[in-house]
């Protein structure tokens, strides 16, 4: 799990590069998620075991990151869960931008699995 603020959208693309390269080096026998996830987004870079998403104009949708998610790990049937700590600091245009692919991700995927939490109460 990673727990840290983001406040901008490269370091939300910096997270999810470390978290998928975590999982990646705790499942690399199942090849076909990483053959998978670098045939559908091109912006993806494999450094060995490490992984670069891009950030810039040039990026991935979160919601086509959700959905190459959720595809690969029902093909190779290991469970991908997203945690959103301290979820209630997610605001501006990135906060709508995430929860838009949250909410799409929880409408019509059925493999990815989400935890929100946080901390503080807003009244």
């Amino acid at each position: 799990m990673i727990r840290e603020v983001v406040r901008s959208r490269r370091g939300l693309y910096e997270v999810l590069s470390r978290a998928l390269s975590d999982f990646l080096k705790r499942y690399s026998p199942r090849k076909a998620l990483l053959n998978s996830i670098i045939k559908a987004l091109g912006s993806v870079r494999v450094h060995g075991i490490e992984v670069s998403l891009n950030w810039g104009r040039d990026r991935p949708l979160l919601t086509e990151l959700f959905r190459e998610f959720d595809g690969v790990s029902g093909s190779v049937d290991v469970g991908f869960v997203i945690v959103i700590d301290e979820a209630q600091r997610l605001g501006g245009s990135l906060g709508i931008e995430v929860w838009s692919a949250v909410a799409h991700a929880y409408d019509f995927l059925g493999n990815i699995k989400f935890i929100i939490s946080g901390s503080e109460v807003v009244s």
